[in-house]
């Protein structure tokens, strides 16, 4: 079982037929063909062995194999993808909700493979999600609706047309977390399906008023707001107006009291503040209701006050040196904090890594305990994205240089990413 672990590990850290690939740019015969042999030999003893794994596991075991072997050998690939399908698609009898979670999780897991490689399997796999959707728990209906549109972001680049389908299907089921990155993405293909599933998108909000759900939509409408100094797109004037107005229902509908004030100013100072320039510009008899709405949400906070002055200031702060004087004269570590982590985001979205990883390491131990695992997370993951740079432009040495100089603790996981983006063939022994 262990032999079966690592073996289904280096297949998941390996991209689609890099064995394969590389084997085919190697000269001569002997070597391409034992590369295929030894693929083949490993491929055999994982069929060998799959009988004694779990259904869960024997799906995805299944499923991996069809993906490495797609381009090489389509027809046996198919025929592979074809049986988790089938396990998932089996319902036992007499399922329990332990066991329906299980499978579910299975099918979401599959569809994130099968998604950008057969649109009628995919189908399949959709269909297991949204039948009989009632009876699953609301963890399970969130979990869906996260992998559907996490299938969606795999293909909207080549199918920006079943991205937005599988995105309103996600919607059916609830909120998903990831709803704002789909949409820019969908914008920057096809603008009119992206409009069309914004406006899906601002219709599933009004239904509960769910703030984190609102705050994720405010991403997607007014991109230039709620992350300054990006240039990702946002929807048409007329669509801005309407989410606009959609934060006055919500004011409306949510009328802040004692009972109340914590929950709706956490949405004010989200996604309402924020966007109080675009009301100026966009909805300007509704202004002066908004502004009252800041006010009575003012705190002593440190951090919702700064919140509410970037929303209200004459001069947004745009570049990265701005970002990083204000953080220099705060005197409150958590919005000093807020400040180097927005300058360190500006840089990496600038495609300047190399600043954005000075900026990391210039934060503090209490700051990064702050962030939780999201300084980490950048840390690892903008190194290997930069030594990946160096890689490509020949410097072996820069590349190494950078991966060494990621903490101890976090070089693994700058490592598989790296290795994760090496290019599919090899054009010198030394690579």
């Amino acid at each position: 079982m262990r032999f079966i672990g690592l073996c289904c590990l280096v297949m998941a850290i390996l991209p689609p037929g890099f064995a394969l690939e590389t084997a085919s740019a190697q000269q001569g015969g002997t070597s391409s063909e034992l590369w295929r042999i030894r693929s083949q030999t490993l491929t055999e003893e994982l069929i060998k062995d799959s009988s004694s794994l779990p259904r869960s596991e024997r799906a995805l075991m299944w499923a991996r194999l069809a993906q490495k072997w797609w381009r090489e050998d389509p027809e046996k690939a198919h025929s592979w993808m074809l049986k988790p399908i089938e396990i998932v698609e089996a319902v036992p009898n007499r399922e329990s909700p332990a066991e329906r979670s299980e499978r579910l999780t299975t099918v979401r897991a599959v569809l994130k493979i099968v998604a950008s490689l057969d649109q009628k399997l995919s189908k399949r796999l959709v269909a297991i999600l949204t039948q009989d959707a009632e009876h699953v728990s609301d963890a399970d209906r969130l979990a869906n609706a996260d992998g559907l549109v996490e299938a969606a972001i795999s293909i909207v680049k080549e199918n920006p047309k079943r991205a937005a389908e599988l995105g309103a299907a996600a919607l059916r089921f609830g909120h998903p977390t990831y709803i704002s990155s789909l949409l820019l993405q969908l914008r920057a293909k096809d603008a009119k399906l992206a409009d069309t599933l914004f406006a899906q998108t601002m219709a599933s909000a009004r239904e509960t008023w769910n703030i984190d759900f609102m705050n994720s939509l405010a991403y997607a409408g007014f991109p230039a707001s709620m992350s300054p100094g990006g240039n990702m797109p946002g929807p048409p004037d007329g669509l801005q107006r309407e989410l606009l107005k959609l934060y006055i229902s919500y004011l409306q509908a949510n009328p802040i009291n004692p009972e109340n004030r914590d929950s709706v100013c956490r949405g004010v100072i989200s996604f309402i503040a924020p966007a109080l320039g675009q009301f100026n510009r966009l909805l300007p008899a509704q202004t002066v209701q908004v502004q009252q709405s800041i006010n009575q949400c003012q705190s002593e906070n440190p951090l919702t006050r700064q919140r509410l002055d970037d929303a209200t200031r004459e001069q947004p702060l745009n570049t990265i040196e701005e970002l990083l004087k204000a953080a220099d004269d705060s005197k409150d570590l958590m919005v000093r904090t807020v400040y180097q982590s927005r300058a360190a985001l500006l840089a990496a979205q600038q495609s300047n890594l190399d600043r954005a990883l000075k900026i990391l390491d210039s934060i503090s131990p209490e700051a990064r305990q702050l962030m939780g695992g999201t300084w980490a997370g950048w840390r690892w993951e903008w190194a290997a994205n930069l030594a990946a740079q160096h890689f490509k432009d020949g410097d072996v040495y820069g590349m190494r240089q950078i991966i060494n100089a990621v903490p101890v603790d976090l070089q693994s996981f700058a490592k598989i990413a790296f290795v994760s983006q090496l290019p599919d063939r090899s054009d010198k022994d030394s690579d």
